[in-house]
């Protein structure tokens, strides 16, 4: 997604990834497979004690809240 939209902006689709990926504290977008193991384990028995949880699968992005500048000045 983040590669089409790149390309219809006019930008270099892997230029974009990379940049993106830096600003994780990750240091990479994330993929389809790191969604997807989040839906696998909330799916299976390792999760049954959960219930109405929220699961951010951001590679840490909403760690650098605002919250979380203002934590560093």
């Amino acid at each position: 997604m983040l590669r089409a939209a790149a390309q219809v902006g006019g930008g270099d689709p892997d230029e974009v990834v990379s940049q993106w990926g830096a600003a994780h504290p990750i240091g990479r977008v994330g993929t389809g497979q790191d969604i997807a193991n989040a839906v696998l384990f909330l799916s299976s028995e390792k999760a049954s004690f959960m219930t109405g949880e929220h699961v951010n699968v951001d590679g840490g992005y909403m760690a650098l809240g605002a919250w979380a500048t203002a934590a560093t000045d």
